[in-house]
């Protein structure tokens, strides 16, 4: 949740707390009722998108860089005997398909390390019977070729982590505003009929509807700025 929106929910929790102290109070006012019940809906939806903004895509980026560095280190393994191959054989051709290094693999895009290898494994396929000489065996290139499956799928999970949190943030900025909306429109006007007959609960409610930032107080019917040095409405 961005700074901005945090401080407005710390609000609507302050809010929340004021009303449930104040319930017999408020019980009379029966058009409050429902608004009351919806705003704590919103509350209890809005920490729900917050988990999902925050949890979507947790652990995917380590999961994709310990595949990255696995695949990596066995590709190498495999080109430089690669390598070593076309050299005793005076093979210039597979001397450079299979000339990389650590750091040239992790230079590379992801798709771009996924077609690497790929091409690394392919050669190692068709000229596995002279690579048991170099110690690269049938099941160590099977096992690349895992590799990189595996890292194509942590690819993808990254990726969908990352869109379904993005998407929780945007929808979570609607449901704030959507949310502001029912208490300015509502809440807060029939809360005026406490502003003669009950001014110190009507004070009370107009402070835990203030948004507290980094000890400065913005109304919440003001814009609240984007950072807390540079107030749009000081």
């Amino acid at each position: 949740m961005q700074d901005k929106l945090e401080n407005k929910f710390t609000m609507y929790k302050a809010l929340e707390s004021l009303l449930d102290a104040n319930s017999a109070k408020l019980s009379p006012i029966t058009a409050l009722t429902p608004i009351i019940a919806d705003f704590k809906d919103r509350i209890v939806a809005i920490q729900a998108k917050d988990d999902l903004a925050n949890t979507a895509d947790a652990g995917n980026t380590s999961t994709k860089a310990n595949d990255e560095a696995a695949l990596i280190s066995d590709a190498v393994t495999i080109a430089a005997a690669l390598y070593a191959l076309g050299a005793s054989t005076n093979d210039e051709h597979l001397k450079e398909l299979s000339k990389v290094t650590k750091s040239s693999l992790k230079n590379l895009r992801d798709t771009q390390l996924t077609t690497q290898v790929s091409n690394i494994k392919n050669l190692a396929d068709a000229n596995s019977a002279a690579l048991a000489g170099y110690g690269i065996t049938a099941p160590m290139i099977t096992d690349l070729d895992a590799k990189i499956t595996a890292f194509n799928t942590s690819l993808g999970a990254r990726e969908l982590g990352s869109n379904v949190s993005s998407a929780a943030f945007q929808q979570m900025e609607i449901m704030f505003k959507e949310t502001d909306k029912l208490l300015k429109e509502q809440m807060d006007k029939i809360m005026e009929i406490f502003r003669t007959s009950d001014p110190q609960f009507y004070s009370e409610y107009e402070q835990s509807r203030e948004i507290i930032d980094l000890g400065h107080r913005f109304k919440d019917n003001d814009e609240t700025p984007a950072d807390p040095d540079t107030p749009d409405n000081p």
